[in-house]
């Protein structure tokens, strides 16, 4: 018997089985994708898509974040509007999340634009009716991502979460 299944071992998967797992649940998450060490897109090699189903960049473990360049955007705004969904809690979970990436291996240095280049930026978007909005970046890379998901996938194993 299983108490929750998750659908999708992307971020949002993963976090869910995280949080989950605290409970002391019966947890299994499911993926059409293949393990994170499994995931190998062919394109490198023959300079084409090959149109793998189900596709290695997109479907697997860590989703398809996994084989991004691993930057994380440490702002509620970025993505959509976490105070509008979460209130309060925003940055609390902002910080959760990214404490959870150092605990995994995420670089300890975080990216933040100085004052000079923000008002700069802030200029230049505005000039084209568009917005800029400074907040800080954590860098985990195209390399160190994969081995930082594999981390994560492996404590969450560690904790009873099956994978599937």
């Amino acid at each position: 018997m299983v108490d929750a299944i998750i659908v999708g071992a992307g971020p949002a998967g993963l976090f869910a089985a995280r949080e989950l797992s605290k409970s002391k649940a019966d947890i299994l998450v499911i993926d059409q994708g293949a393990d994170i060490a499994d995931r190998i897109c062919y394109m490198k090699d023959r300079g084409h898509c090959l149109h793998c189903n189900p596709c290695h960049i997109m479907c697997g473990i860590g989703g398809a974040g996994a084989y991004s360049d691993g930057l994380l955007n440490l702002h509620p705004t970025i993505g959509g509007d976490l105070t509008h969904l979460a209130g309060d809690r925003a940055w609390d979970l902002i910080n959760e999340v990214d404490s959870a990436f150092l605990e995994y291996g995420a670089p300890a240095q975080v990216i933040e634009p100085s004052e000079d280049d923000s008002e700069l930026l802030k200029r230049r978007a505005a000039g084209v009716g568009a917005r800029f909005v400074p907040i800080r970046q954590r860098h985990m890379g195209s390399d160190g991502t994969p081995e930082i998901i594999a981390r994560f996938k492996r404590n969450l194993e560690q904790k009873g979460v099956r994978f599937l």
